[in-house]
């Protein structure tokens, strides 16, 4: 009998995990509460209600005697994938009490602090008396909930009244009713995709997010890998995810962080023991001819893992599609833009039918593009093309694409 494996989730980054469990033999069981998911469409099994019930999600993984619980780019379902796996003693690559660490934005500076990893100045909300401390800080400042993730709950706040205006927000999407207010970082935030083996950091891909406030939410419109930025700081910044790896006690994982970089100093904003979200395992592979999932399997599986990235030197660019409120129907002219080669893979997170509700945050994206080119220039002519020719239609073939912040 195909031994079986749990994934917590259908969307298109669990179905390119569940791809690669089945090509490994594995007999595979999604849980969604989607009634058709991306990924149940490859899946053997499907349970069709919320993974965030732990309990439920440990039962059936009793009942079914599953091999594995897992899941590739989502924090809430890593704690109850690393839950599960200790209750019942599977193979994962942290424990729960890691988990934990890794996803509580609180447990995560104390640890960061603790071993002079740099990272922002920070207070955190638990109360209105908490609040009251904020009349005295440095502002701009991000505020964000401790335990959430995709963007949910943040915004930038540039005074006292702004936090005022936002807390009640960014506290509804706060289950410890917690939320974390820390000192803004200039320069470029980026995003560094990391491998520990053995107890080493390997570090695979940094990007640049290309962010722009809309509506008082930072949004990402864009990771974008340069080739020369890559050189001139992946020493730099493999030695800080080190750093991390032995803070936070990690020895066979994917590491994903969140970092700016002000000049010459870089500082930690958060850290996962994860693969990254949003399509980033279509870009890395394309990007440096690597699989992330693959990697991921073979470290958990505890199979000789080579980590032999063939870098491209194209400037390349994964692009988030965002709109405002409306039921999703399509995305028009992709065919034609990836015949004339501006786009080289569009990948959809909503579906015919699917609602949209317009917050800008992971969640809640459309769908991403990727495109290449051999200069800076030629790749922003190209993603300004795709901007100005395609629409996001509604159920009333209304265009409710957001068109003005993503142009360059």
């Amino acid at each position: 009998m195909k031994k079986k494996v749990i994934v917590l989730g259908g969307s298109l980054d669990q179905k390119k995990l569940v791809e690669a469990l089945k090509d490994r033999g594995f007999y595979t069981i999604i849980i969604d509460y989607n009634e058709s998911p991306p990924a149940k469409a490859v899946a053997d099994k499907h349970y069709q209600f919320s993974w965030d019930d732990r309990e439920k999600v440990l039962s059936i993984a009793k009942t079914e005697d599953v091999e594995l619980v897992l899941t590739s780019s989502i924090d809430k379902a890593q704690n109850i994938a690393a839950y599960v796996s200790d209750k019942l003693s599977l193979d994962f690559q942290i424990s729960f009490e890691q988990a934990q660490q890794t996803t509580n934005k609180l447990l995560m500076k104390e640890i960061m602090c603790k071993n002079d990893i740099p990272t922002a100045k920070h207070i955190i909300i638990k109360n209105n008396d908490d609040l009251l401390t904020l009349k005295d800080f440095s502002f701009p400042a991000i505020m964000k909930p401790v335990d959430n993730s995709a963007s949910r709950g943040i915004y930038v706040v540039n005074n006292y009244e702004d936090v005022l205006k936002y807390y009640p927000s960014s506290l509804k999407h706060s289950e410890s009713q917690t939320v974390l207010v820390e000192k803004f970082i200039g320069g470029y935030e980026l995003s560094v995709d990391c491998f520990v083996v053995n107890s080493q950091a390997k570090v695979l891909m940094i990007t640049k997010n290309v962010t722009q406030l809309y509506k008082s939410t930072s949004i990402i419109l864009r990771n974008l890998y340069e080739p020369d930025f890559f050189r001139a700081n992946k020493q730099k910044i493999e030695q800080i995810c080190q750093n991390i790896a032995n803070a936070f006690r990690l020895e066979n994982s994917p590491l994903f962080v969140q970092m700016k970089i002000v000049d010459d100093e870089i500082f930690v904003i958060e850290l996962t023991a994860r693969l990254a979200g949003g399509f980033k395992s279509y870009f890395l592979e394309q990007t440096i001819g690597i699989n992330p999932l693959e990697i991921y399997l073979d470290v958990l599986l505890g199979k000789t893992v080579k980590l032999e990235p063939q870098y491209s030197e194209l400037f390349t660019s994964l692009n988030f599609v965002l709109a405002e409120k409306g039921i999703f129907k399509t995305v028009s002219s992709i065919e034609t833009l990836q015949e004339k080669q501006y786009i080289d893979k569009f990948l959809y997170s909503k579906f015919i039918g699917n609602q949209v509700l317009g917050t800008y945050n992971g969640s809640d994206r459309i769908g991403a593009f990727i495109n290449s080119a051999e200069t800076m220039c030629a790749l922003k002519d190209k993603i300004n093309t795709v901007y100005e020719q395609i629409e996001v239609l509604n159920e009333n073939d209304d265009n409710i694409l957001i068109v003005e912040p993503f142009l360059i």
